[in-house]
């Protein structure tokens, strides 16, 4: 758990630097007013759903467990928030950093879900 917590800051943290070192570049882009609505409002009910998983994780006194039944949906909305920006038209400078959540994100998951497994960690 240990190797895979260290993993995700990582990540994390350069997915941050990326995003902040494009930030100015990237604002000259503008869409459409009712095209950010609808972004808004997929990005809204993604995270709302996310959040709602995460606190319907059902904890137990197994803080290893805890912890991967809250980052699994905390990543797949990760994941989903990256695609529904990747068709929203977005500058060209964060298309390889949103592949690369995806990417990264993808394999955090099945990493998480084996261990889960492999803990005999109980939905």
């Amino acid at each position: 758990l240990w190797e895979i917590a260290t993993q995700i800051i990582a990540e994390q943290t350069k997915s941050i630097e990326n995003m902040r070192s494009i930030l100015c570049s990237c604002t000259r882009l503008e869409s459409p007013p009712e095209a950010v609505c609808r972004y808004q409002q997929h990005m809204n009910a993604i995270m709302s759903a996310m959040f709602t998983r995460m606190r319907r994780a059902r904890a137990t006194r197994r803080v290893d467990c805890n912890f991967l039944r809250e980052m699994i949906p905390h990543h797949k909305g990760a994941v989903e928030m990256a695609s529904i920006t990747l068709q929203a038209g977005v500058c060209p400078e964060l298309v390889p950093i949103l592949q690369a959540i995806i990417t990264s994100q993808e394999a955090g998951i099945d990493q998480m879900e084996a261990l889960a497994s492999s803990l005999r960690c109980r939905c």
